[in-house]
């Protein structure tokens, strides 16, 4: 529904779409004791995120899937899921019907932070669906939302990518 993250401050797209789940198959998350709607750690070569598992039979067992639509910190009131908070670039709260209507506080995860910076070093696009990470039942402090990553990798993948 949503294109990228340009859309994710549209009320009425964002009400279809407001959270981003990782899709995992049915007998993997069997396999991995995740459940459906359980905390799960994504984790890359760049950090790990911590979000909630969608369990279906929908997705190829060596394939996860997470939207990066949605997640984001610093958009407008929509796309944060909050009718208060006021984005950055907002001087004023605006007269609307999002504190009447903005029914969900799930934002979602954002996953970009944690996708590493990998250039192709013969055409200069990012790849971004390339990303291989493992997938485990949140660790013991591990809360929804959290993302931790360290800057340092992405600049040695980066490195590393443009030797070519």
């Amino acid at each position: 529904y949503h294109t990228s993250s340009r859309t994710s401050n549209l009320k009425y797209l964002s009400e279809i779409i407001h959270s981003n789940p990782v899709w995992i198959n049915k007998k993997e998350a069997v396999r991995l004791g995740i459940k459906d709607g359980g905390l799960v750690r994504v984790t890359s070569p760049a950090g790990y995120l911590v979000t909630k598992a969608f369990v279906t039979n929908g997705i190829n067992p060596k394939v996860v899937a997470i939207g990066a639509s949605v997640g984001r910190w610093a958009y407008g009131r929509v796309a944060q899921a909050n009718p208060h908070k006021k984005a950055n670039f907002e001087t004023s709260l605006h007269d609307d019907d999002i504190d009447d209507n903005l029914w969900w506080r799930d934002k979602g995860v954002n996953p970009n932070d944690i996708i590493p910076v990998s250039v192709d070093a013969i055409g200069g696009g990012q790849a971004w669906f390339d990303t291989v990470v493992k997938i485990e039942p949140a660790q013991k402090g591990d809360k929804y939302g959290d993302v931790k990553v360290d800057n340092s990798k992405h600049e040695a993948i980066y490195k590393e990518g443009m030797k070519g």
